[in-house]
């Protein structure tokens, strides 16, 4: 018989993919460089330019960047909870400590993922966009 032993809360691997974070974005700088760019009439004519100039207008103002390790619901409030939980499994995954240091932090993250859920029902949303959190 073979047993094996894993820690309660694991974070996701993710592929290394660079995204746009759009809540860091400045978006009166991307308004206005859009606008210096685009010193052209037609947009159909020039579509590669047009591309272009959003390309280049985003690349300086929306920032980049990725996860490789995600905790869906992780707080920055939990974060010092999971290092305490993570040194205390490495020293003795079946100590009483152990065991309350997991219940705490995975009910931290279900409340936090609650609370998420909930801002997100209540407020006017669609289903596309419901469907992107699940």
């Amino acid at each position: 018989i073979m047993l094996r032993v894993a820690s309660v809360v694991k974070a996701r691997e993710t592929p290394f993919q660079r995204r746009y974070n759009f809540r860091k974005s400045d978006w009166g700088s991307f308004s206005e460089d859009i606008k210096s760019y685009l010193t052209f009439d037609h947009v159909v004519e020039n579509n590669e330019k047009f591309i272009d100039s959003v390309r280049r207008a985003s690349n300086k103002n929306i920032a980049r960047g990725c996860r490789t390790k995600h905790i869906p619901g992780l707080e920055q409030s939990a974060k010092d909870l999971l290092n305490a939980y993570n040194q205390q499994y490495n020293l003795d995954s079946f100590s009483q400590k152990t065991t309350e240091l997991s219940h705490e932090l995975l009910h931290s993250i279900g409340s936090s993922r609650q609370q998420q859920w909930m801002e997100m029902i209540n407020s006017k949303v669609t289903p596309n966009q419901v469907a992107s959190c699940l």
